[in-house]
């Protein structure tokens, strides 16, 4: 029989200064799962903020924090009028 299920709605907003905060306590040592469990955060965003800070940190590759947020994308028109 399956556990409890979860409610899945719209991402909780934290303030600011809340992401370094978790990301510095990490840093220091603490476990991801005695820190989610601790603090309310699920344990797969503070997975995605170690990765993506990682990556705006230029220790590991991908789009960096400013580039992934959609108000910030630039769109191009090729030389062949196409939109990408």
């Amino acid at each position: 029989m399956p556990g409890p299920q979860k409610e899945v709605g719209m991402p909780r907003m934290y303030p600011p200064e809340f992401r370094p905060r978790i990301l510095d306590l990490i840093a220091s040592g603490r476990k991801v799962a005695d820190v989610a469990r601790d603090l309310g955060v699920s344990d797969q965003t503070i997975c995605n903020w170690r990765k993506q800070d990682l990556i705006d940190r230029g220790e590991r590759p991908g789009l960096r924090g400013a580039a992934v947020d959609a108000g910030s994308l630039v769109f191009d028109t090729g030389a062949d009028g196409v939109s990408v």
